[in-house]
């Protein structure tokens, strides 16, 4: 029997107040059964549309660089806490059946995807970020145009206020 993944995309809406706790996450994109990007969301105009696959069918090496299934991988983080409506709606309506549930950034659920499938591309791409955390600069143009290439993703500069939940089922 296959294994196949569920992700929902959240984006952090800042509701106006200076306290991180009260960030709100609304899911903006899903997906079922380990689908190929172009994802079609109601992102805002602005940003670029998906144009190049992050992952097609059921890529069990990604899926274990995510959440340890069908291979070694980290532990699942379990559901976050304030998960959006649209992930709690769609994990409640697997039940038992979704297992495995985990999230990320957006950006580690790409550079995930990049190690398994693309290690040069990764290692590129993990150098420059390593520079921006340390030192607070943005991401090298050879990350970002590597990071466009193979994710379609022009809005890098607002990575982090996206999340993917995602979980498995049999």
């Amino acid at each position: 029997m296959g294994c196949d993944i569920h992700w929902i995309i959240e984006k952090r809406n800042m509701d106006g107040s200076d306290s991180e706790l009260d960030d709100v996450w609304v899911g903006v994109a899903m997906k079922h059964n380990t689908p190929a990007l172009p994802i079609s969301a109601n992102l805002p105009d602005e940003y670029s549309q998906f144009t190049r696959p992050i992952y097609s069918g059921r890529d069990y090496a990604f899926f274990a660089a995510l959440a340890g299934v069908r291979g070694e991988g980290p532990d699942p983080r379990g559901v976050p806490p304030d998960v959006s409506t649209l992930a709690r709606t769609d994990i409640d309506s697997y039940g038992t059946d979704g297992h495995s549930h985990s999230w990320a950034t957006l950006l580690e659920f790409v550079l995930a995807w990049l190690e398994v499938n693309k290690p040069q591309a990764y290692d590129v791409c993990i150098a420059a970020l390593a520079a921006r955390r340390l030192d607070g600069i943005p991401l090298s143009d050879e990350a970002q145009r590597i990071l466009g290439y193979y994710t379609g993703i022009s809005w890098l500069n607002e990575l982090d206020d996206y999340r993917v939940v995602y979980y498995f089922d049999n």
